[in-house]
């Protein structure tokens, strides 16, 4: 996200949005999201 001349920056930027922040996470919220997902079990 750091190299501006990549050829996949903008449309990466575009797809983030402009509330997009690379220094914030918020474990707690991340958490409270996945546990919203139904998951499939993985065989072993």
């Amino acid at each position: 996200m750091n190299d501006e001349s990549d050829p996949e920056y903008e449309d990466t930027m575009d797809w983030l949005g402009e509330d997009y922040d690379p220094e914030y996470f918020n474990a707690n919220k991340i958490n409270k999201r996945l546990k919203k997902l139904k998951f499939e079990k993985v065989k072993k």
